[in-house]
């Protein structure tokens, strides 16, 4: 399939830059926010109004079907009852949670992490975050315009130091393997084109939003596999979505610029055929997005 040897290639410029993690492994833990949750938030919310527990979303989840999360365990072999995902959506790097209200208990990252036990060198521990913190110190400067580079800068700093915070603990509860994704061009998703304008600015600054962020993230995860001597391997999820975005026809896509779920007048519609969608929602993947996700984690994970 043309797909499948597209997320190959990309595999193989990762590879040329990054260490193998050392499988086989039998358990996989996750943490992080909406793109990685699996239901955890439709189980959990307070409200259960939350529009992810209804369709056309399914089962809890930001997505009309499965998330990578559910599917890599497969695809490595490593067994059903092996996983435990901590990841909901809303989550922050921090302690909270956007998806709070009240004395609302849904947990952000560093909370998530506190949550593991028992980890090993058999483990794989997937961290990814960091799109909730951009999408809020962004929505809050609407009215404002475009924060400026050293309030931007201050904020990445925070987010990635919360990162590094997080595998520091894992670490310190036996984690010695760990695959931490970046960030994909948040200003192509549709609200990132939306916020763009609110912001009076264009798609292409709050694309250097994330993109500084995943250099620090990358410099930030070299520094931290020396000091604590474990493996940790960048998912470069920004050049998979920049390659799908330049070549959509490839990857079996046919918009790679709207969402598939649209609400007008409070009118839902669903596209004809999401799985030719790239984006679900107006940030979140299609399934069929995710399914990709899943593929190419493998692919970096298993190749030699």
């Amino acid at each position: 399939m043309k797909e499948t040897g597209a997320i190959t290639m990309i595999a193989a410029v990762v590879l040329a830059t990054h260490s193998v993690l050392a499988g086989p492994f039998s358990r996989m833990d996750v943490f992080g926010d909406s793109l990685s949750d699996p239901g955890n938030i439709g189980s959990r919310y307070i409200d259960k109004e939350n529009v992810v527990n209804t369709a056309p979303y399914a089962g809890g989840r930001y997505s009309n079907g499965p998330v990578y999360a559910e599917l890599l365990p497969g695809l490595l072999g490593i067994p059903g009852g092996g996983v435990q995902n901590f990841a909901v959506g809303g989550a922050l790097s921090d302690n909270t949670n956007n998806n709070n209200t009240g004395t609302g208990t849904l947990p952000g990252l560093l909370q998530q992490v506190r949550s593991a036990t028992g980890l090993s060198a058999s483990t794989l521990n997937v961290v990814w975050i960091g799109g909730n913190d951009y999408s809020g110190f962004l929505g809050n400067a609407v009215g404002s315009g475009l924060p400026a580079r050293t309030a931007i800068d201050t904020q990445i700093t925070i987010t990635v130091n919360n990162v590094v915070a997080a595998i520091t603990t894992l670490a310190k509860a036996g984690g010695r393997n760990f695959l931490v994704a970046n960030l994909p061009p948040m200003g192509l998703t549709p609200d990132g084109r939306a916020l763009a304008g609110a912001l009076a600015t264009n798609a292409g600054s709050i694309n250097q939003i994330t993109a500084r962020h995943n250099v620090q993230l990358a410099a930030a995860m070299a520094l931290l596999r020396q000091r604590l001597g474990v493996t940790i391997l960048v998912m470069d999820v920004n050049a998979l979505f920049l390659r799908i975005m330049a070549s959509p026809g490839s990857f079996g896509f046919t918009n790679v610029t709207d969402p598939c779920l649209t609400t007008i007048a409070n009118i839902t519609s669903v596209c004809a055929s999401p799985a030719s969608y790239l984006f679900w929602d107006g940030q979140h993947p299609t399934a069929a997005t995710q399914a990709f996700l899943a593929q190419y984690m493998t692919s970096v994970i298993t190749q030699h």
